[in-house]
């Protein structure tokens, strides 16, 4: 009987785990630690970001200014995502984490 469980259990994990395979490829994306030139009239930088979402499931993208979430984007299952995103010059530290579903 604990057998029969078992098998269950491991045909319903593999199959959720197949329900959801996908991938995010990146077109443009910033790398670690990259240094980007800023307007000096405005003080401003722009970042790219786009890629393909192959996932079934949509995206959230948060932005963080020293540790503290600052702007979040939402981006559809299986779909092209493009975005121009402005940074305020100074010292800070941006970082940006992607995850499934919405936050």
């Amino acid at each position: 009987m604990a057998s029969r469980r078992f098998l269950l259990w491991l045909l319903l994990f593999s199959f959720f785990a197949h329900s959801i395979e996908g991938q995010v490829v990146w077109t443009s994306f910033p790398k670690n630690l990259q240094f980007l030139p800023r307007n000096l009239s405005t003080n401003q930088a722009i970042i790219q970001i786009a890629g393909n979402n192959q996932y079934p499931i949509a995206l959230t993208l948060l932005r963080y200014q020293d540790d503290m979430i600052q702007k979040s984007w939402q981006f559809p299952a299986s779909a092209a995502f493009e975005l121009q995103d402005t940074l305020r010059a100074g010292l800070n530290l941006y970082h940006y984490r992607l995850y499934l579903g919405p936050t």
